[in-house]
Protein backbone atom coordinates (compact mmCIF):
# COMPACT_ATOMS: atom_id res chain seq x y z
CA UNK A 1 0.00 0.00 0.00
CA UNK A 2 1.04 3.29 -1.08
CA UNK A 3 0.21 6.66 0.21
CA UNK A 4 0.53 10.08 -1.60
CA UNK A 5 -1.44 13.55 -1.11
CA UNK A 6 -2.52 15.34 -4.45
CA UNK A 7 -5.08 17.65 -5.05
CA UNK A 8 -8.00 15.78 -3.71
CA UNK A 9 -6.10 15.12 -0.31
CA UNK A 10 -4.82 12.03 0.87
CA UNK A 11 -5.01 8.59 -0.99
CA UNK A 12 -4.48 5.28 -1.09
CA UNK A 13 -3.00 3.62 -3.92
CA UNK A 14 -1.97 0.09 -4.68
CA UNK A 15 -0.29 -1.47 -7.24
CA UNK A 16 -3.42 -2.21 -9.71
CA UNK A 17 -4.36 1.75 -9.09
CA UNK A 18 -0.70 2.84 -10.62
CA UNK A 19 -0.77 0.05 -12.91
CA UNK A 20 -3.98 1.79 -14.81
CA UNK A 21 -1.93 4.56 -15.75
CA UNK A 22 0.02 7.84 -14.22
CA UNK A 23 -0.59 11.45 -15.53
CA UNK A 24 2.21 14.18 -14.77
CA UNK A 25 0.81 17.36 -15.37
CA UNK A 26 2.54 20.90 -14.52
CA UNK A 27 5.23 19.49 -12.05
CA UNK A 28 2.78 17.08 -10.29
CA UNK A 29 1.90 12.85 -10.59
CA UNK A 30 -1.58 11.69 -10.77
CA UNK A 31 -3.66 8.29 -10.65
CA UNK A 32 -5.02 8.46 -14.01
CA UNK A 33 -8.51 8.85 -12.79
CA UNK A 34 -7.34 12.27 -10.71
CA UNK A 35 -5.71 13.89 -13.46
CA UNK A 36 -7.54 17.23 -14.60
CA UNK A 37 -6.67 20.28 -17.01
CA UNK A 38 -8.55 23.91 -17.07
CA UNK A 39 -11.59 23.67 -19.27
CA UNK A 40 -10.22 27.13 -19.94
CA UNK A 41 -6.36 25.94 -21.48
CA UNK A 42 -6.31 26.91 -24.82
CA UNK A 43 -5.69 23.28 -25.93
CA UNK A 44 -8.85 22.28 -24.74
CA UNK A 45 -10.95 24.99 -26.23
CA UNK A 46 -9.27 25.20 -29.37
CA UNK A 47 -6.98 22.44 -30.11
CA UNK A 48 -4.15 24.79 -29.75
CA UNK A 49 -1.48 22.04 -28.60
CA UNK A 50 1.08 19.35 -30.04
CA UNK A 51 1.64 16.23 -29.03
CA UNK A 52 3.88 13.14 -29.49
CA UNK A 53 3.08 9.45 -28.99
CA UNK A 54 5.71 6.86 -27.90
CA UNK A 55 6.18 3.28 -26.72
CA UNK A 56 7.32 1.42 -23.91
CA UNK A 57 8.43 -2.01 -24.71
CA UNK A 58 10.16 -4.79 -21.99
CA UNK A 59 11.13 -1.38 -20.26
CA UNK A 60 12.78 0.73 -23.06
CA UNK A 61 11.27 3.89 -24.45
CA UNK A 62 11.65 3.44 -28.12
CA UNK A 63 13.26 6.04 -29.66
CA UNK A 64 12.85 9.07 -27.56
CA UNK A 65 15.04 11.31 -29.08
CA UNK A 66 13.38 10.82 -32.59
CA UNK A 67 10.17 11.44 -30.60
CA UNK A 68 11.29 14.72 -28.83
CA UNK A 69 12.96 16.04 -32.16
CA UNK A 70 9.09 16.10 -33.79
CA UNK A 71 7.98 17.45 -30.78
CA UNK A 72 10.23 20.53 -30.23
CA UNK A 73 9.70 20.62 -34.38
CA UNK A 74 6.38 21.06 -33.67
CA UNK A 75 6.31 23.51 -30.85
CA UNK A 76 8.49 25.72 -33.05
CA UNK A 77 6.56 25.69 -36.47
CA UNK A 78 3.16 27.10 -33.86
CA UNK A 79 4.99 28.92 -31.82
CA UNK A 80 4.47 27.35 -28.45
CA UNK A 81 6.92 27.54 -25.71
CA UNK A 82 7.84 23.90 -23.84
CA UNK A 83 8.04 24.70 -20.63
CA UNK A 84 11.63 22.62 -19.85
CA UNK A 85 14.44 21.42 -21.86
CA UNK A 86 14.98 17.57 -23.69
CA UNK A 87 16.88 16.33 -20.95
CA UNK A 88 14.25 17.09 -18.24
CA UNK A 89 11.50 15.97 -20.14
CA UNK A 90 13.35 12.94 -21.08
CA UNK A 91 13.46 12.19 -17.17
CA UNK A 92 9.78 13.06 -16.83
CA UNK A 93 8.73 10.78 -19.77
CA UNK A 94 11.13 7.97 -17.88
CA UNK A 95 9.67 9.04 -14.12
CA UNK A 96 5.69 8.45 -15.49
CA UNK A 97 6.68 5.16 -17.09
CA UNK A 98 8.60 4.25 -14.05
CA UNK A 99 5.52 5.53 -11.49
CA UNK A 100 3.37 2.80 -13.21
CA UNK A 101 5.30 -0.01 -12.44
CA UNK A 102 4.52 -1.21 -16.12
CA UNK A 103 7.08 -2.84 -18.40
CA UNK A 104 5.29 -2.25 -21.23
CA UNK A 105 2.98 0.69 -21.37
CA UNK A 106 1.31 3.47 -24.03
CA UNK A 107 3.36 7.10 -23.47
CA UNK A 108 2.04 9.75 -24.29
CA UNK A 109 3.52 14.17 -24.10
CA UNK A 110 0.77 16.83 -25.13
CA UNK A 111 2.02 20.75 -24.60
CA UNK A 112 -0.99 23.48 -24.68
CA UNK A 113 -0.62 26.74 -25.10
CA UNK A 114 -2.10 27.09 -21.58
CA UNK A 115 -4.45 29.10 -19.83
CA UNK A 116 -5.79 33.01 -21.59
CA UNK A 117 -6.61 35.32 -19.02
CA UNK A 118 -9.70 35.50 -20.87
CA UNK A 119 -10.86 32.22 -23.40
CA UNK A 120 -9.91 34.94 -26.71
CA UNK A 121 -8.63 32.72 -29.59
CA UNK A 122 -5.06 33.88 -30.27
CA UNK A 123 -4.55 37.23 -28.14
CA UNK A 124 -1.09 36.10 -27.77
CA UNK A 125 -1.06 36.86 -24.19
CA UNK A 126 -0.49 33.57 -23.00
CA UNK A 127 2.43 32.96 -20.59
CA UNK A 128 2.40 29.72 -19.04
CA UNK A 129 2.37 26.59 -21.37
CA UNK A 130 0.41 23.16 -20.03
CA UNK A 131 2.62 20.16 -20.13
CA UNK A 132 0.68 16.75 -19.67
CA UNK A 133 2.66 13.91 -19.98
CA UNK A 134 0.72 10.26 -19.35
CA UNK A 135 1.24 6.19 -19.43
CA UNK A 136 -1.29 3.89 -19.46
CA UNK A 137 -1.29 0.15 -20.68
CA UNK A 138 -0.33 -0.42 -24.30
CA UNK A 139 -3.28 0.50 -26.62
CA UNK A 140 -3.57 -0.44 -30.65
CA UNK A 141 -5.16 1.42 -33.46
CA UNK A 142 -6.20 -2.27 -34.69
CA UNK A 143 -7.00 -5.05 -33.25
CA UNK A 144 -3.95 -6.71 -31.99
CA UNK A 145 -5.23 -10.07 -33.19
CA UNK A 146 -5.12 -8.21 -36.58
CA UNK A 147 -1.55 -8.43 -36.91
CA UNK A 148 -1.47 -12.45 -38.00
CA UNK A 149 -4.47 -11.75 -40.30
CA UNK A 150 -4.19 -8.45 -41.73
CA UNK A 151 -6.51 -5.62 -41.92
CA UNK A 152 -8.87 -4.16 -44.49
CA UNK A 153 -9.01 -0.39 -45.49
CA UNK A 154 -11.63 1.70 -47.31
CA UNK A 155 -10.83 5.21 -49.02
CA UNK A 156 -12.56 8.24 -47.64
CA UNK A 157 -13.31 11.48 -49.00
CA UNK A 158 -12.34 13.05 -45.93
CA UNK A 159 -8.76 15.26 -46.22
CA UNK A 160 -6.68 16.39 -43.75
CA UNK A 161 -6.35 20.35 -43.93
CA UNK A 162 -4.05 20.97 -46.74
CA UNK A 163 0.03 21.77 -45.77
CA UNK A 164 -0.96 25.75 -46.80
CA UNK A 165 -3.10 25.38 -43.58
CA UNK A 166 -1.42 22.98 -41.49
CA UNK A 167 1.34 21.12 -42.23
CA UNK A 168 1.04 17.61 -41.55
CA UNK A 169 4.17 17.35 -40.43
CA UNK A 170 3.35 19.22 -37.54
CA UNK A 171 1.75 16.50 -34.94
CA UNK A 172 -0.78 19.37 -33.41
CA UNK A 173 -3.81 18.53 -31.68
CA UNK A 174 -6.00 19.04 -34.24
CA UNK A 175 -7.26 15.44 -35.12
CA UNK A 176 -10.68 15.98 -35.67
CA UNK A 177 -10.40 15.19 -40.08
CA UNK A 178 -8.86 11.64 -38.57
CA UNK A 179 -11.64 10.77 -36.35
CA UNK A 180 -13.87 11.33 -38.38
CA UNK A 181 -12.13 9.36 -41.08
CA UNK A 182 -11.60 6.27 -38.90
CA UNK A 183 -15.21 6.70 -37.45
CA UNK A 184 -16.18 6.40 -41.69
CA UNK A 185 -13.97 3.45 -41.91
CA UNK A 186 -15.22 1.17 -38.77
CA UNK A 187 -18.89 2.12 -39.55
CA UNK A 188 -18.41 0.85 -43.25
CA UNK A 189 -17.30 -2.58 -41.55
CA UNK A 190 -13.19 -1.42 -42.13
CA UNK A 191 -10.73 -1.67 -39.74
CA UNK A 192 -8.92 1.42 -40.97
CA UNK A 193 -9.39 4.75 -43.53
CA UNK A 194 -6.92 5.68 -46.46
CA UNK A 195 -6.85 9.22 -47.35
CA UNK A 196 -6.06 11.04 -49.98
CA UNK A 197 -4.93 14.74 -50.78
CA UNK A 198 -6.38 17.39 -52.85
CA UNK A 199 -4.93 16.01 -56.22
CA UNK A 200 -6.21 12.78 -55.54
CA UNK A 201 -2.45 11.22 -54.54
CA UNK A 202 -3.01 8.75 -51.31
CA UNK A 203 -1.67 10.31 -48.42
CA UNK A 204 -2.27 8.07 -45.15
CA UNK A 205 -4.63 6.04 -43.06
CA UNK A 206 -6.82 7.53 -40.39
CA UNK A 207 -3.74 7.04 -37.66
CA UNK A 208 -1.33 5.23 -39.49
CA UNK A 209 1.57 6.08 -42.55
CA UNK A 210 1.01 3.56 -45.54
CA UNK A 211 3.62 1.50 -47.32
CA UNK A 212 3.41 -0.57 -51.06
CA UNK A 213 5.24 -3.40 -52.13
CA UNK A 214 6.29 -4.72 -55.64
CA UNK A 215 7.92 -7.79 -56.59
CA UNK A 216 9.28 -7.48 -60.09
CA UNK A 217 8.04 -10.02 -62.86
CA UNK A 218 11.55 -10.20 -64.70
CA UNK A 219 13.49 -10.54 -61.42
CA UNK A 220 11.67 -11.68 -58.37
CA UNK A 221 14.80 -10.55 -56.15
CA UNK A 222 13.94 -6.94 -57.26
CA UNK A 223 11.32 -5.37 -54.66
CA UNK A 224 10.09 -1.97 -54.26
CA UNK A 225 8.71 -0.66 -51.17
CA UNK A 226 6.86 2.50 -51.75
CA UNK A 227 5.15 5.34 -49.29
CA UNK A 228 3.81 8.68 -49.44
CA UNK A 229 6.27 11.29 -49.61
CA UNK A 230 3.94 14.39 -49.18
CA UNK A 231 0.54 15.74 -47.00
CA UNK A 232 1.85 12.95 -44.54
CA UNK A 233 2.79 12.74 -40.97
CA UNK A 234 6.42 11.90 -40.81
CA UNK A 235 5.96 8.92 -38.73
CA UNK A 236 9.01 7.27 -36.48
CA UNK A 237 7.43 3.88 -37.24
CA UNK A 238 7.76 4.86 -40.89
CA UNK A 239 11.10 5.90 -40.48
CA UNK A 240 11.96 2.73 -38.52
CA UNK A 241 11.08 0.85 -41.51
CA UNK A 242 13.97 2.54 -43.61
CA UNK A 243 16.22 1.42 -41.35
CA UNK A 244 14.98 -2.12 -41.42
CA UNK A 245 14.74 -2.47 -45.28
CA UNK A 246 18.35 -1.15 -45.69
CA UNK A 247 19.53 -3.11 -42.67
CA UNK A 248 18.03 -6.39 -43.82
CA UNK A 249 19.20 -5.41 -47.48
CA UNK A 250 14.71 -6.43 -48.81
CA UNK A 251 14.41 -4.11 -51.80
CA UNK A 252 14.42 -0.34 -52.81
CA UNK A 253 12.52 1.88 -49.93
CA UNK A 254 11.28 5.25 -52.02
CA UNK A 255 9.16 8.40 -51.26
CA UNK A 256 6.97 9.29 -54.07
CA UNK A 257 3.68 10.28 -55.15
CA UNK A 258 1.04 7.20 -55.28
CA UNK A 259 -2.23 6.92 -56.47
CA UNK A 260 -5.51 4.09 -56.46
CA UNK A 261 -3.92 2.17 -59.31
CA UNK A 262 -0.87 1.81 -57.17
CA UNK A 263 -2.77 0.77 -54.52
CA UNK A 264 -4.83 -2.22 -56.52
CA UNK A 265 -1.42 -3.35 -58.01
CA UNK A 266 0.83 -3.79 -54.84
CA UNK A 267 1.66 -6.79 -54.16
CA UNK A 268 1.87 -5.79 -50.00
CA UNK A 269 0.98 -3.24 -48.16
CA UNK A 270 1.45 -2.64 -44.64
CA UNK A 271 0.62 0.25 -42.29
CA UNK A 272 2.93 1.54 -39.64
CA UNK A 273 1.71 3.22 -36.30
CA UNK A 274 3.40 3.82 -32.85
CA UNK A 275 -0.06 3.22 -31.73
CA UNK A 276 0.73 -0.68 -32.10
CA UNK A 277 2.95 -1.07 -34.55
CA UNK A 278 2.77 -2.85 -38.04
CA UNK A 279 -0.02 -4.57 -39.88
CA UNK A 280 0.06 -6.10 -42.79
CA UNK A 281 -2.95 -5.12 -44.99
CA UNK A 282 -5.13 -7.90 -47.11
CA UNK A 283 -7.88 -5.70 -48.79
CA UNK A 284 -8.85 -1.83 -50.10
CA UNK A 285 -12.12 -1.30 -50.84
CA UNK A 286 -13.04 -4.76 -51.00
CA UNK A 287 -10.63 -5.40 -53.16
CA UNK A 288 -7.52 -8.31 -52.24
CA UNK A 289 -3.97 -7.49 -52.01
CA UNK A 290 -2.14 -10.02 -53.64
CA UNK A 291 -2.99 -13.28 -52.54
CA UNK A 292 -5.23 -11.94 -49.97
CA UNK A 293 -2.55 -12.34 -47.23
CA UNK A 294 0.04 -11.02 -45.05
CA UNK A 295 3.17 -10.80 -47.49
CA UNK A 296 6.46 -12.23 -47.13
CA UNK A 297 8.09 -9.30 -47.06
CA UNK A 298 6.17 -6.99 -44.31
CA UNK A 299 6.35 -10.36 -42.08
CA UNK A 300 9.96 -10.13 -42.16
CA UNK A 301 9.71 -6.30 -41.46
CA UNK A 302 7.02 -6.87 -38.22
CA UNK A 303 9.46 -10.00 -36.88
CA UNK A 304 12.49 -7.51 -36.99
CA UNK A 305 10.31 -4.55 -35.63
CA UNK A 306 9.00 -6.30 -32.68
CA UNK A 307 12.76 -7.52 -32.31
CA UNK A 308 13.93 -3.66 -32.07
CA UNK A 309 11.47 -3.46 -28.71
CA UNK A 310 11.97 -6.64 -27.15
CA UNK A 311 15.73 -6.34 -27.15
CA UNK A 312 15.86 -2.27 -26.44
CA UNK A 313 17.45 -1.69 -29.85
CA UNK A 314 16.81 2.33 -30.15
CA UNK A 315 15.22 2.78 -26.54
CA UNK A 316 16.34 4.02 -23.43
CA UNK A 317 16.30 2.04 -20.22
CA UNK A 318 13.33 3.21 -17.72
CA UNK A 319 14.34 0.68 -14.76
CA UNK A 320 18.09 0.28 -13.77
Amino acid sequence: MYLRISIFGLHQMTKNDYSKGVVYINGNFFLKHEAQISVFDQGFIFGDAIFDTLTVSNGYIFKINEHLDRLYKSAKAVDIHIPCDRKKLTNIMIETVKKTRLKDAYLKCIVTRGVNEKPVMGKGDVSNSTIVVFAVPPVSIIDSKKINMGVNLISTSIKRAPFETLDPRIKSTNYLPNMLMRRQAIASGADEALSYDQNGYITEAGAANIFLVNYSTLNPKNIVISTPDRGILEGITRNTVFDIVEKKNLGECLKKNLTRYDVFTSDEIFLTSTAGGIFPVIAVDNIGIGDGKPGKITKIIIDNYYEMLKTGTHGIQVYN
